[in-house]
């Protein structure tokens, strides 16, 4: 995990929800650090894999930004993402954020459509600094599931039962238990089935 690029992409989440932009002086202090970093790290070598590590961003996404899907400062923001990780670490971070933008974005039009309607068409907008950083949250939790599992639970405040599976799955050893297919396939539709009666039966 590099600090300095996390305290960058958190900052950049304040400012983008504090007045709607990400400051280009954190992008060029981020841009400056990740160059840093790379001199030291790598040598002058580093400044070849910087420069292309935050050029794709750009050329990956010019399209969606042309299109006003995704906003400049997103872009930045993974360029300067680039300029810390591997070209390997990006292109996971990169899918990892949409899929949690779509996460946030679906969840957003679900809210809107429970408490004040939703029309078909209507913008919603986004935030996507905030997937972006999830993302990279998701890349330095991804293999370690002691540091991780506190994570995935705290997001679950409004489901305080969910606590009561803490401890089941720090029993987990990572391998496959007994299988019974009669049961995996006859187990989802029959425990609806019972749900399903019940309601009936209680008028719920």
């Amino acid at each position: 995990m590099n600090l300095t690029l996390l305290t960058h992409l958190t900052l950049a989440v304040v400012m983008d929800f504090g007045n709607g932009r990400i400051s280009n002086r954190l992008i060029v202090s981020g841009l400056i650090w990740g160059l840093a970093f790379r001199l030291l790290g790598e040598g002058s070598a580093g400044a070849v894999h910087f420069l292309m590590n935050i050029s794709i961003p750009v050329i990956l996404l010019f399209l969606l930004f042309s299109l006003c899907i995704l906003g400049a400062g997103d872009i930045k923001l993974f360029s300067i993402a680039g300029g810390f990780l591997t070209l390997t670490q990006l292109c996971y971070l990169i899918p990892v954020a949409f899929v949690v933008g779509a996460v946030i974005g679906a969840g957003k039009i679900v809210y809107k459509k429970v408490t004040v309607g939703y029309a078909i068409g209507t913008k919603t907008f986004m935030h996507f600094s905030t997937a972006i950083l999830i993302g990279y949250f998701y890349y330095i939790f991804h293999g370690r599931e002691l540091i991780a599992i506190p994570f995935n639970f705290l997001s679950m405040y409004k489901e305080p039962w969910a606590l009561l599976g803490f401890g089941l799955v720090l029993t987990y050893n990572g391998e496959r238990g007994k299988q019974n297919k009669l049961i995996n396939y006859l187990f989802y539709p029959v425990h609806l089935l019972i749900l399903g009666l019940l309601r009936i039966y209680l008028g719920i």
